[in-house]
């Protein structure tokens, strides 16, 4: 795993001088504009008012990191534990909102979508499955992402679908097809932190999908593989 470098800078602002983060990050072009990735390799930098906000974008690129000398690994940061049971066991009431959240799966503003896929997945919502995976490509990042985290989340119920859904992408020539395939395996990547004990069932299609036609496919995949190897080394696996 390469290490990157988190680095504590003073810059000015008019005669204010303030502490800033900066990581290196590598340039994707999305359909919102140029979009920075923190990334060891990269020629670009990221720059975050907070050691927080650069620690959890570093985090979620999937990279250990060093800062001031001190070299610090994602499975030492990371405080959240698998859940064995996802489902939500709070008011009854909020499950109440489970239908209007999947209606708004449909919502015009990608941020309202993102937002509705975030909440089913923290609801263990099951019936949400399916139109979250029509969801797959969609144009919009942080959509994805959001869509990701919750199959994620909802990996028993939704693993054979997103087995499915990658072998079709890989078919298609639709212009998302590379999409749908990247947030299928970004849903895998997400099961390293939530559902590991699902990383044995989606290994196979992890090792295919590093000799996939689009780059970042590639990456994302041998990093799932890496977080991996980590955790059945930790287990004794």
């Amino acid at each position: 795993m390469s290490f990157i470098h988190i680095k504590k800078q003073t810059i000015r602002r008019g005669d204010v001088p303030q502490e800033v983060f900066a990581v290196s990050a590598v340039a994707l072009t999305t359909t919102q504009g140029k979009k920075l990735i923190p990334n060891p390799a990269g020629t670009e930098t990221c720059v975050f008012t907070t050691f927080e906000e650069a620690e959890e974008a570093v985090r979620r690129a999937g990279f250990d990191y060093i800062y001031e000398g001190q070299k610090y690994y994602i499975a030492q940061v990371t405080k959240v534990e698998p859940p064995r049971q996802t489902v939500y066991q709070g008011p009854a009431s909020i499950l109440d909102a489970i239908p209007t959240l999947m209606e708004r799966l449909q919502d015009r503003e990608p941020a309202a979508v993102a937002n509705a896929a975030y909440a089913l997945g923290e609801l263990g919502a099951a019936q949400a499955v399916k139109p979250l995976m029509t969801l797959l490509g969609h144009e919009d990042g942080s959509v994805r992402k959001e869509v990701a985290e919750a199959l994620a989340k909802l990996g028993d119920h939704a693993i054979a679908l997103l087995r499915t859904a990658f072998y079709e992408a890989r078919r298609s020539r639709e212009k998302n097809a590379n999409h749908i395939r990247l947030t299928v395996v970004n849903t895998y990547l997400e099961m390293t932190h939530s559902r590991r004990e699902l990383l044995v069932e989606v290994l196979p299609q992890l090792v295919e999908a590093l000799s996939d036609e689009s780059w970042l496919v590639r990456s994302q995949a041998a990093l799932a593989i890496g977080h991996s190897a980590r955790f059945f080394r930790e287990d004794g696996a």
